[in-house]
This record gives structure tokens, sequence and C-alpha cells, in this order.
């Protein structure tokens, strides 16, 4: 009995410890196939001001990196039309949803100087929470800003509840 129980180590149990230190140590979610994603479009009142941005986002993160684009346009007061190269996704699990920072430079932008002094090569970083679909009883969230630091370091936050659309994040 003793050797049975040996071998059921041998054999089982310690394989299972040495994949698991692998998961925990080893390569990237990614690297397992997870989507990890961040998508939506919509858009936030703001004030007295309806649809005060509206906004499409698609940031990825896949076997070379995080990859996508988003874009959103003020109509008033100025306005502004700003498109972005994203290089940078982090999403994480929220209480009752999920979360993510989503960043990278400016590629194009109009008008062109602008009031909010954007520029091609400005970095901009935005905020999104996922709380569910557009019938739900909590607002999906989204915050637009200038860069302040690396996404990858940024952690949960609030943004500005969508009026419109939806927000869909994929954690790994």
């Amino acid at each position: 009995m003793i050797t049975l129980k040996r071998n059921l180590v041998a054999r089982v149990v310690a394989p299972m410890g040495v994949a698991l230190v692998a998961l925990m140590i080893g390569a990237s979610p990614n690297a397992y196939g997870a989507d990890i994603s961040g998508t939506g479009q919509g858009s936030v009142n703001f004030g007295s001001f309806e649809r005060f941005v509206t906004f499409e986002v698609s940031a990825r993160t896949n076997a070379s990196g995080d990859v996508g684009q988003f874009r959103f346009t003020i109509d008033n007061p100025q306005p502004l039309d700003a498109h972005v190269n994203v290089d940078c996704l982090n999403v994480f699990p929220l209480a009752s949803g999920a979360g993510g920072w989503v960043s990278g430079a400016v590629d194009k932008v109009s008008p062109e100087p602008n009031a909010y002094n954007i520029h091609k090569g400005t970095r901009l970083l935005v905020y999104m929470a996922d709380f569910g679909g557009p019938g739900d009883p909590v607002a999906d969230e989204f915050l637009g800003s200038l860069e302040i630091g690396s996404c990858k370091a940024l952690g949960p936050s609030s943004g500005h509840p969508i009026t419109q659309g939806n927000i869909n994040i994929n954690l790994p």
C-alpha cells in the first residue's frame, strides 16, 4: 500500500506541482491562448452637453504585444477628433465586472491646433469599465485623459457612465 501511494505521488501529484509552478512563473497568459482585450463604442453626456464624447476602442494583447486603436470625438464646446495607435493594454477584475486602461500615441488629430493642445505624438490614456450589457442596471464607464503613466501600472478607477453603447473587456 505504501508503494502504491509513493507511485501515485511520483506519477500524478509531483508533475502537477511542477506544471503549477511553471504556470505561475512561466509564460504570459497570452501564451496559453487567452483572449485579452478591451473593446467598445458609445458616448458620454457631460453637464448640459449630450454626447459630449463619442468613442471607439479596440485593443488586444497578442504574441507581439499590445495592439489596436482608439478614437474619440468631442463636438461641443470645442471640436476634437483624435485617433490613437494602442501600445499599452491593462485589464483587471472589478467587484462587479472588469476594468482596463488603454494608451498610445495620437497618429491623427483634427483640428490642429485645437483647444486641448493635443497633436500628433501626444500620448493619451482611456479608462474603461465593463459592468455588463446596455440594459444592465449599472452603466459601463469611460474616461479619457492625457497619459499620466504607463497603463500597466494603473489599477481600478472610475469614469463617466456611458449613456449609449457598450464596453466589453475579456480578462486572461
